[in-house]
């Protein structure tokens, strides 16, 4: 984006609280590292790409793992502590049922979450939101305050956000290759859309990735009366997994 563009700054306090910000969301829970690379020190063995650079990740609590921090201590554990739980349950069975949700491209969220889905399913779509309220304070965009509402559970369903499960074609082709294990986790570049007029961002895209699952979502940053208001995240339990490039 041009730097005329007109970039938020959080003056150093959380973005959902205002409190200090001194705490440093995981891109990836640790548990969920562990679960995929082992514990302690990965040496050499995991290595984690951005752009053209290469950073041997030497472990689940590696800095490259995390986010800046953003958030503060509370905010990060206590208050979105619900948020990770469902979270952990989803990625350790996307872990373990991988090749089967691909191969059916679909995910009922009652085999993940049992009788408790009506309250777990909300929960994980607060998690995705955490994370994308991180990656837009990252880049220095202002959160829409809908999703604070929705993490407060002042709303129910989001009409800023469009997310969708899917499979990401080019991972899921370098995974069935020939060659060494390529699981792991990973985040699409993201893409933002500006106002030439008024030099602010309009809409904020990316996703976010574990194996060749990914949830692509896109934000409306900015209200404009002509929308179309987004889809939300996750509403059904059973979703079909659509085909990303």
């Amino acid at each position: 984006m041009p730097d005329e563009v007109a970039r938020h700054d959080y003056e150093g306090k959380c973005w959902w609280c205002s409190d200090v910000a001194n705490s440093r969301e995981h891109k990836w829970k640790a548990s969920e590292l562990r679960e995929i690379f082992g514990k302690g020190d990965y040496g050499r063995e995991v290595v984690w790409a951005s752009g053209d650079d290469l950073t041997n990740l030497r472990s689940a609590r590696s800095s490259e793992a995390k986010f800046s921090a953003t958030m503060c201590v509370r905010c990060n554990n206590e208050r979105s502590q619900p948020f990770d739980y469902a979270y952990s349950e989803w990625s350790s069975y996307a872990i373990r049922h991988h090749d089967d949700i691909v191969a059916t491209r679909r995910v009922n969220f009652e085999d993940v979450f049992g009788d408790q889905t009506p309250e777990k399913l909300p929960l994980l779509a607060r998690y995705y939101v955490k994370h994308i309220c991180c990656r837009l304070a990252e880049d220095r965009i202002a959160i829409p305050t809908e999703l604070i509402c929705f993490l407060d559970g002042d709303v129910d369903r989001l009409t800023s956000v469009t997310a969708q499960l899917g499979v990401r074609e080019e991972i899921h082709e370098m995974m069935e290759g020939p060659g060494p294990d390529a699981f792991g986790v990973w985040m699409r570049p993201s893409m933002a859309l500006f106002s030439a007029s008024r030099l602010v961002v309009t809409d904020f895209m990316s996703g976010i990735g574990l194996g060749a699952i990914e949830l692509l979502y896109a934000v409306i940053t900015e209200s404009m009366e002509d929308r179309d208001p987004g889809l939300g995240v996750l509403e059904n339990p059973v979703q079909q997994l659509s085909s990303f490039d």
